[in-house]
């Protein structure tokens, strides 16, 4: 067998290893009577401030939290940005579910959220296939393939890619038009108060992993350009992960990390039909979806999350 050979077939089992542990569906919307937070992306909900002392409430469907937030936000006419604005007991008491109360940690600073944030089972999945990509790389670099120019293109194309992909999949899927499972749990995420903790679930991360390398293996001529490639997107999805989670905490961030955070607040809070890109927000001024003044957003694209509603909440 070639050694070319050997390395895919030791880095496919590699794989098929690591997405049989611990993987759960990702793509089925959570049927019990119970909350599930973490079974879609952006689902999590942990957030902070929850009185421990409030009675337990276990029998609440995702659907009927979000309708009791989405009433919450429009009888209080304002964004909903943390849990301590809630005075409402029973909703209190929903969200401060005691099985819950794990997730309700938010990180207090930077040191303590990289920590949150690898103890979640999807930053440590792409953080290892990130080491074996690279090592890899490096394995194929002592032959016949050493890093060159092609490498840097080819990494320079992956990233274009992920940017313009981040804009289409948030607009066309989970802004959809069309109601589906995975537009009604992305709405969940935005039903949930804006500072909560949100990571997407091994039962997502894995098999998009898996198509993302299978396509690289058949896109590109060389095993070396086609693991260079994995490692790019998998480096893409790892910097997305932990910017979208440290944007929805109250850490406090430097200069460019802080407009990403406020670039996707007003996604949130002011608009969703807007600042749809996340990784590099000028992809929205591409596809002309970055207002010049959040103030300036007509009545009609504000929060269209309140679409049930005759008429929205003004901010």
């Amino acid at each position: 067998m070639r050694p070319s050979v050997r390395v895919a077939t030791a880095f496919s089992a590699t794989w098929v290893m690591v997405a049989s542990f611990g993987t759960r569906s990702a793509f089925v919307k959570p049927p019990g009577p119970r909350i599930r937070f973490c079974s879609m992306p952006h689902t999590c909900l942990l957030a902070t401030g929850l009185p421990s002392e409030e009675p337990p409430v276990t029998s609440a469907t995702n659907d009927e939290v979000a309708l009791q937030l989405r009433d919450y936000r429009f009888n209080n006419r304002r964004p909903l940005l943390d849990v301590q604005q809630i005075k409402d007991e029973h909703l209190r008491a929903l969200l401060g579910n005691p099985k819950l109360a794990s997730h309700f940690d938010l990180p207090a600073n930077l040191n303590d959220a990289v920590s949150r944030f690898f103890a979640e089972a999807t930053p440590r999945f792409i953080a290892a296939m990130f080491l074996l990509l690279f090592g890899l790389r490096v394995f194929l670099a002592q032959g016949a393939s050493p890093i060159g120019w092609a490498d840097v293109a080819v990494t320079g194309l992956v990233a274009a890619f992920w940017m313009v992909q981040e804009w289409v999949l948030h607009d066309k899927a989970l802004h959809s038009d069309r109601d589906w499972f995975g537009k009604d749990i992305h709405a969940f995420h935005h039903d949930l108060p804006y500072y909560h903790i949100s990571v997407d679930g091994l039962g997502l991360a894995v098999p998009w992993f898996g198509v993302a390398a299978a396509a690289a293996f058949l896109l590109f001529p060389t095993l070396a350009l086609a693991v260079t490639a994995t490692l790019a997107y998998t480096t893409c999805g790892l910097v997305y992960e932990f910017s979208h989670f440290i944007s929805h905490t109250r850490v406090a961030l430097p200069g460019a990390l802080n407009g990403l955070r406020q670039h996707h607040m007003n996604h949130h809070l002011v608009s969703t039909e807007s600042w749809l890109a996340f990784t590099f927000p000028k992809i929205d001024r591409l596809f002309g979806t970055l207002p010049e003044d959040p103030r300036g957003v007509p009545d009609s694209q504000r929060n269209h999350h309140f679409r049930d509603r005759q008429r929205l909440p003004e901010l």
